[in-house]
């Protein structure tokens, strides 16, 4: 294993663990604004680095993720259970991908769907 990948997977799984804490901490208090950025912090951080492997499924969710992280920032979606609830799902599905491409060195074709659905499910919480 390369040790820029190695620093990924080392990195990537402290963003996915630090993006679930402040998620679960904002469902608790949901004008949190501090864990609400740093939850988008952790993200957009995330998605920066899946760019540079074969990881475009899950950079996509990532990306579904952002959006809707941006517009909970903006105060146009409310911080509610439903919207958490999404990117709860999001950072689980990230740290599988994780955990799958440090094993496999890819992820599986099933992630294109699984992917799809997330996106799907993060974007319907935005407004049109």
């Amino acid at each position: 294993m390369s040790e820029l990948l190695e620093q990924f997977l080392a990195e990537g799984r402290e963003l996915v663990q630090q993006a679930a804490e402040d998620l679960l901490a904002l469902e608790q208090d949901q004008a949190n604004a501090a864990r609400l950025e740093d939850a988008f912090r952790a993200v957009h951080t995330l998605k920066g680095a899946v760019a540079l492997f074969d990881l475009a499924p899950m950079g996509r969710v990532l990306h579904a993720a952002e959006d809707l992280l941006e517009a909970l920032r903006a105060g146009r979606v409310p911080a509610g259970r439903a919207a958490i609830d999404r990117l709860l799902d999001c950072v689980a599905a990230s740290e599988a991908w994780l955990e799958e491409f440090a094993r496999d060195g890819a992820l599986a074709p099933a992630a294109a769907n699984q992917a799809a659905g997330l996106v799907a499910r993060l974007r319907a919480g935005l407004p049109q």
